[in-house]
């Protein structure tokens, strides 16, 4: 599978992408990577109010997976991205130096992943249930802080009720201790695709969310 995308909203964010993912030895092994560019602008919500927030960076991951059985995968992943930051609002100097970080700061990240999975459809499931845990290692640039560990557990089962009809639960548990930036932080409407919420809005060290949604084809 090979990607390229590019997006431009109209309050002049932008942004492009890379991506591909390659299956060999009879899909037992699986290798991925991505790269994303990025000018976005934004409002970061605070005790202080909405901050508009200027960011660019650069991201890049790679993640490699084995396939234990058909269901079961286990796997290992690094990332690294290099971003800026900043605000035209007098109050971003008021703000945590989580949010006030140094121009070209960077953050290194090796991780280990699990999942299991017995839905029927990758794009649009009906029935059987997933499991998935990542867990990332993250060392900071600079004088930022101490190091932290990122660990993220996704729950999703879904529940066919007709022959157009499911029910969709999804659980999350989200852990990122210590001093971490806001960016990597546990979000509700980021780390769980949460619906209806700002993914700025919410952000915190750790996050436990539940969802349940019917879907009907038409």
């Amino acid at each position: 599978m090979l990607g390229v995308g590019y997006l431009r909203s109209d309050n002049g964010s932008e942004g492009y992408g890379f991506t591909f993912n390659l299956a060999f030895m009879d899909n037992r092994w699986s290798l991925g990577a991505t790269y994303i560019g990025a000018d976005i602008d934004y409002d970061l919500i605070t005790s202080f109010g909405d901050v508009p927030i200027n960011q660019t960076g650069e991201l890049f991951k790679v993640k490699l997976m084995y396939g234990v059985t058909p269901d079961f995968h286990l796997g290992v992943s690094a990332r690294y991205l290099e971003s800026t930051i900043g605000s035209s609002d007098p109050n971003f100097p008021n703000l945590p130096s989580s949010i006030q970080l140094p121009n070209g700061f960077s953050t290194t990240g090796i991780g280990l992943l699990a999942d299991y999975s017995t839905v029927d459809d990758k794009i649009y499931p009906t029935s059987g249930f997933s499991l998935a845990l990542s867990s990332t290692y993250n060392e900071p640039s600079g004088k930022f802080g101490e190091d932290y560990i990122k660990s993220i557990l996704t729950y999703d089962t879904y529940l066919p009720t007709s022959d157009t009809g499911v029910v969709a639960i999804r659980l999350v548990g989200c852990s990122a201790p210590g001093r971490v930036p806001f960016y990597d932080l546990c979000s509700l409407g980021g780390t769980d695709a949460f619906r209806g919420f700002n993914i700025t809005q919410f952000l915190d060290n750790a996050l436990l969310s539940a969802q349940i949604e019917y879907r009907k084809r038409l």
